[in-house]
């Protein structure tokens, strides 16, 4: 059965800052989902706006830089 994560903050955040957040959950599931353990997740953002356009502009910078390991 399909589990899910919800997590709310008590205050609005920027979108700069919720981006950052956003994605540094996403590297780290990612990270522990590549340690053998083999698992699909979603990060989905809620609403939409300003803050969707700042988190999908921030993961395709960060595909650009980063595609397969070759950022570094």
């Amino acid at each position: 059965m399909p589990k899910k994560i919800t997590i709310m903050f008590d205050t609005e955040l920027d979108p700069e800052l919720y981006s950052d957040i956003a994605n540094t959950l996403w590297m780290q599931v990612s990270a522990m989902s590549d340690r053998g353990k083999r698992y699909g997740f979603q990060l989905m953002p809620d609403g939409d706006g300003e803050l969707n356009k700042r988190m999908n502009a921030d993961w395709d910078e960060i595909g650009e830089k980063w595609r397969w390991g070759g950022g570094r």
